[in-house]
């Protein structure tokens, strides 16, 4: 199985995804506080699903 480098606009949105996440889980305040784990979770889904399809 050959893995390839995520595009940038994958990446980056990955990145923004688990960020909020992370905010998430530290501040309860925030609406999306229990989705946190989601949040991080599908950040990590689409870092894989970059790294398993060619970037065009």
């Amino acid at each position: 199985m050959k893995l390839n480098t995520p595009s940038r606009g994958l990446f980056y949105t990955a990145v923004v995804i688990f960020i909020l996440g992370i905010l998430a889980a530290l501040i309860s305040s925030l609406r999306v506080s229990s989705y946190a784990v989601w949040l991080v979770s599908i950040a990590f889904l689409i870092l894989a699903i970059g790294s398993f399809t060619k970037a065009s």
